[in-house]
């Protein structure tokens, strides 16, 4: 049997991730074509999303935050 998604929001989804209401949906327009499509449903003017597709937001920022920051290097100088 196919697993079933639980739908919310973009809204709520980004107040969810600890964010503002519009976190999700801006993400979703500076990341075009990258999210699965099953994670995210259209109904009429609205778009939703699935618990499953948040996690998945979650765990793409996480690494684009570590990509972001890069290697850090340890000195011993003292400032």
């Amino acid at each position: 049997m196919a697993r079933q998604h639980e739908w919310i929001s973009l809204s709520q989804a980004g107040i969810k991730l600890g964010h503002d209401r519009s976190y999700v949906s801006l993400w979703l327009r500076r990341h075009p074509n990258r999210m699965p499509e099953e994670y995210l449903m259209e109904t009429g003017t609205v778009k939703l999303i699935s618990l499953e597709g948040i996690e998945w937001i979650r765990k793409q920022t996480k690494k684009e935050g570590v990509l972001a920051l890069g290697p850090v290097k340890l000195t011993n100088e003292i400032i």
